[in-house]
């Protein structure tokens, strides 16, 4: 197989497959071989194997059969498969790929709608899902150029202080002004850490995020941090890395 595999043999490495084929994965990993072999058709076969044999709905699986749907010029089928594969795992890279299949099937204004409708839904899983999905639903607006809506996304729905101080860095060029309540929720967030890290990096948003608080009135940084050191004023930690950070700005 290793030999089949260096020499790009890929009707040798099938067959090896095959001695051996008798798990799902098994079948998959043959119908993969076959979608590089170039025989979509066959890669079907093996995919419906796997769907017999196992029930569970496979991001890995649908992934291959929307390949093999494109690779046959089934576009609105390939678009399906990728749909149900980018639900299982709403990244923001499988929403790239999704999209081109939707372009190339003529649909991708219903498709975009409808992967936005599905992220502002709650996931019935975690609430880590629902970050996950915020913050690809985040990317989406980020590209789309849809600001009001990027903003109200960060402060009603993620959490993740990274994640916000990113989307706030992603609103400085074209949206200054509407920051303001992103960099404040980013610094929240990071207290709420309760490290020595998370309290540095909370005072560094609040100094990066000073020309928003400006631009929102001359009283306004001043205000957030009036409001910073009455909620935290037992986190002698953080008020001393706000301290320095102020001090030293």
């Amino acid at each position: 197989m290793v030999r089949a595999a260096e020499q790009e043999d890929y009707d040798e490495m099938i067959r090896i497959e095959m001695l051996t084929a008798a798990t799902e994965i098994d079948f998959e990993r043959i119908a993969r071989l076959y979608l590089k072999n170039g025989g979509p058709e066959d890669a079907v076969e093996w995919l419906s194997k796997a769907d017999a044999l196992d029930k569970h709905d496979r991001s890995s699986r649908n992934e291959l059969w929307a390949s093999a749907h494109a690779a046959m010029g089934n576009w609105e089928a390939a678009v399906m498969a990728r749909e149900v594969a980018f639900r299982r795992d709403a990244s923001y890279e499988n929403y790239k790929r999704l999209m081109e299949f939707a372009e190339q099937a003529g649909c991708g204004t219903v498709v975009r709608e409808s992967v936005k409708t599905f992220l502002q839904t709650e996931s019935e899983r975690s609430s880590w899902a629902d970050e996950y999905r915020a913050y690809t639903l985040a990317q989406i607006l980020r590209d789309e150029r849809d600001w009001p809506a990027l903003k109200d996304t960060a402060v009603d729905t993620i959490g993740d202080p990274d994640h916000l101080l990113e989307v706030a860095h992603w609103m400085t060029e074209s949206a200054f002004h509407e920051t303001r309540p992103v960099y404040e929720k980013a610094i929240d967030a990071f207290i709420a850490r309760k490290t020595n890290h998370s309290y540095r990096a909370a005072a560094e948003a609040l100094i990066e995020a000073k020309p928003a608080f400006d631009a929102a009135g001359v009283s306004a940084f001043d205000e957030c941090l009036a409001r910073l050191r009455e909620i935290h004023f037992r986190k002698r930690n953080f008020l001393a890395a706000l301290d320095a950070r102020i001090g030293s700005a």
